[in-house]
């Protein structure tokens, strides 16, 4: 959407309020260092890591022209416990710009779609200058969340902190720990990239301290930014007597409990220094384990220090203490039959917590588990070294470090077989699980709203808490990637056979729209296409027609609704089901949930058009389209300036290309896909970066340019003025083949192919330019509004007459 024109009355408008532009930020809070959530998470006790730490202040206070301090090392080194720290301090001292710890075990936590907008709303609060900068660029680019990762870093951070005119005493410094842990490699090198841009902020403005593995992603990152604009420390080549020195401080904070009795003694703190092997979690979690023993404590200590102290390595360290905690968890006097019932509950219950793509509290594991309270609890009592299991029931069990995930899921690591997880036959289950819940649980009108127009913003957590608690919203959003994962495409003893098991037929034609009603509370209806797709890929035509039948129209139908199912769920059984076509699958199933008191004057369409959905986010009228090479994007221009990039698929806006100063009239993909040119109507071409979505340069032609295309090698582009080689502008142009042209073409109100009328476009979609890939056609129309049409070429049979 366009910016919004500010009010020029006395009375103030309430949509600009700061409080309010704030909120339309979606946010990570919980990523945050001080987060209620990471209230028990360590810092480093006094006099342990001083020199790391006086070396990260000695950097952070300075003004050279390395901006940014990387801080790598092996799993379980201490690197959250140093960032908490480095955060802390800064917090304190009031130069903590902003923080954002990624974790792989939440939702929020293991991607980028958060982390500006989070640093932004962090920024914010910490300066009122920055605050009316960032609130300045949410009024103009309201939809600013769903822009790519560049357009959010340059409008949201780098432009409001290089707009103080004021500069600070000292830099501000943010904190990202665990980079790793971002779960899209892409991502994790343009974060890289665009925080090594922080060196045009001018020095002593902003510094970016970052921890990670020296996972390759992340190497590749840093390798290409200068060395003198970056600080490398790895923190497993500290020396080995100062690491030493500073686990002995941690084991005698963390076990000197009975003074009086000197235990532990010096000479246990000494054996447990060096079983350590330099790694904080394994001590960490050594005293976890020692102390939860309570009485059992000194047995507890014993049974480490007598371990096999052959293993070497950390990994194998680490092994060998979670080995040991989850022994003694089950140890007892127990018979056959009920130890292997013990071991089947400990599989499926920690199996499943390891295994979850969003940590569920102890209440909604019960649930979705449908287990009794009482065993969980007791499954859960002696594993807390290993898991977190807060006493409040309302917050998540967490995996205390994600090596412990690595390990029960490596039949090479866990070499008991007992104890071993098995990572597909855990989504299995926790797909039953959570298909058998929806089941149970989902209805029309879940949380009650009443009016079909209710928006989901206007839903309070507290109502979704009370009719889609946690857990039911888990399996919604879940069920399908756990089918995915369980191995139900490959062929093996025990899994899923979708075509036949009967679980996803029944549920489509009993809760189908009840699921997407739900998807559309939770604003995730765009998910819903993805797992539709999902499904799709699942089902062969020979292995069950009907089934895939049905999942086609089920698509169809939530790709063509997807906006409003989002935007007022309830309207899942009005507008999307009444305008829906006479044969659609879907409509027939719920026909029984139509609105009773609406009628159309006319019928709906007999099948479903080819119109698969209307991409909406021009202003202006759309003056030309194009698909990527590999058609996974359209790029869009219009008269209100911009370019947009579209996931072809979803139709999720994928980034605004943004800085023309009149209307763009073409645009191609380079063949690689790396690259976009625009002519804009001002005598110029524009390359720009796909991926970093930005301008690389701006090449004046003295003529105004209607038509592009790319030479076959990218070296030069095609205009209807002549060639223009632009070898010497980029690097990113490589070899490709050249496409075959479509068969497929616009001419006036008619889609033609090979030169014959195939179908005729209503007035309201007639184009004003198009774009063909292969049998998908887009349309630019004059309403701001691209259409996206797919033609079934197979089916289509020339017998002299029309096809048919």
């Amino acid at each position: 959407m366009g910016g919004l024109r500010i009010r020029r009355d006395s009375k103030p408008n309430p949509s600009d309020d700061p409080s309010h532009l704030l909120s339309l930020l979606p946010i990570a809070p919980e990523a945050a260092f001080n987060a209620y959530d990471s209230r028990h998470d360590p810092t480093c006790l006094p006099g342990t890591r001083a020199d790391l730490l006086k070396h990260i202040e000695i950097w952070a206070d300075g003004s050279d022209d390395r901006h940014i301090f990387w801080l790598n090392g092996w799993a379980g080194t201490g690197k959250s416990t140093i960032a908490r720290t480095v955060a802390r301090h800064y917090h304190e001292q009031e130069r903590l710009g902003a923080s954002f710890f990624f974790s792989r075990d939440q939702e929020n936590r293991r991607h980028a779609g958060k982390v500006f907008t989070s640093i932004a709303t962090q920024l914010a609060k910490q300066n009122a200058v920055l605050k009316e900068h960032i609130c300045k660029a949410v009024i103009k680019y309201r939809d600013i969340a769903h822009q790519s990762l560049r357009d959010q870093w340059t409008r949201l951070i780098f432009r409001p902190l290089s707009e103080l005119k004021a500069r600070p005493s000292k830099a501000l410094t943010i904190v990202i720990d665990a980079l790793d842990e971002c779960e899209n490699e892409t991502d994790v090198g343009g974060i890289i990239q665009l925080f090594a841009e922080a060196k045009f902020l001018g020095k002593g403005r902003l510094r970016l301290f970052l921890t990670s593995r020296q996972d390759t992603p992340i190497r590749l990152g840093f390798r290409e930014i200068p060395e003198d604009q970056h600080h490398v420390f790895v923190l497993h080549s500290i020396s080995s007597s100062v690491v030493e020195q500073d686990l002995l401080t941690f084991f005698r904070h963390e076990l000197n409990m009975d003074v009086s009795k000197q235990w532990p003694s010096e000479a246990d703190m000494a054996r447990l220094v060096e079983r350590a092997g330099g790694l904080f979690i394994w001590a960490a979690t050594a005293c976890r384990f020692i102390k939860g023993g309570k009485r059992l404590a000194r047995k507890r200590l014993a049974s480490i220090l007598d371990g096999d102290s052959v293993m070497k390595g950390s990994e194998k360290k680490l092994d060998e203490i979670y080995m040991m905690i989850l022994v003694q968890s089950i140890s007892g006097d127990y018979d056959d039959q009920d130890r292997e019932e013990l071991l089947e509950l400990f599989r499926e219950v920690v199996g499943s917590i390891v295994i979850l793509f969003d940590p569920l509290p102890t209440a909604a594991l019960v649930r979705l588990l449908d287990k009794p309270k009482e065993e969980v609890d007791q499954t859960l009592n002696d594993l807390h070294s290993v898991l977190e299991v807060p006493k409040d029931p309302g917050r998540p069990i967490r995996v205390v470090h994600p090596s412990f995930h690595d390990f029960l899921l490596s039949q090479e690591r866990c070499t008991n077989v007992q104890l071993w997880v098995d990572e597909y036959k855990t989504h299995r289950d926790l797909f039953v699980s959570c298909i058998e819940l929806m089941f149970a649980s989902l209805k029309q009108d879940i949380c009650e709203l009443g009016r079909p127009g209710t928006r989901a913003a206007e839903v309070d957590e507290t109502r979704m808490d009370e009719y889609l608690p946690w857990e039911l919203r888990y399996a919604c959003r879940y069920w399908v990637e756990h089918l995915r994962r369980s191995r139900v495409d490959l062929a093996g003893d025990g899994r899923v056979d979708l075509a036949r098991d009967g679980r996803v037929d029944a549920f489509f034609q009993e809760h189908l729209l009840h699921w997407l009603e739900a998807l559309g509370l939770m604003q995730a209806a765009s998910e819903g296409v993805r797992m539709m797709t999902i499904l799709q890929s699942l089902v062969t035509p020979d292995e069950n027609p009907e089934l895939r039948a049905l999942i086609y129209d089920a698509r169809r139908f939530v790709l063509y609704n997807r906006w409003i199912i989002n935007e007022a769920p309830l309207q899942t059984y009005c507008s999307a089901l009444t305008f829906a076509p006479q044969r659609s699958l879907t409509r027939r199933l719920f026909r029984r949930e139509m609105a009773g008191w609406l009628r159309t004057l006319r019928e709906t369409q007999k099948d479903w058009s080819s119109l698969l959905q209307t991409l909406e986010g021009h202003t202006n009228t759309v003056s030309v389209v194009t698909f990527s090479p590999d058609g996974q994007l359209l790029a869009s221009a219009s008269d209100d300036k911009t370019v947009r990039l579209w996931d072809a698929a979803t139709g999720a806006l994928r980034g605004s290309l943004e800085g023309h100063t009149s209307t763009v009239r073409a645009v191609i993909f380079s063949p690689d896909g790396q690259l976009l040119a625009s002519a804009p109507d001002n005598k110029t071409v524009w390359l720009w970066d796909i991926k970093k979505k930005k301008a690389l340069y701006e090449i004046p032609t003295n003529e105004y340019i209607q038509e592009l295309s790319f030479s076959a090698d990218g070296s030069h582009l095609i205009t209807d003025m002549g060639l223009i080689n632009i070898s010497r502008y980029s690097l990113a142009a490589g070899q490709s083949h050249l496409e075959s042209p479509s068969c497929l073409m616009v001419k006036g109100a008619w889609v033609v192919r090979d030169m014959q009328d195939i179908l005729w476009l209503p007035s309201e979609y007639r184009a004003t330019c198009a774009a063909v890939y292969e049998n998908r056609l887009v349309m630019g129309h004059a309403s701001g509004q691209v259409s996206l049409i797919e033609v079934d070429i197979n089916h289509m049979v020339f017998t002299g007459r029309p096809w048919v």
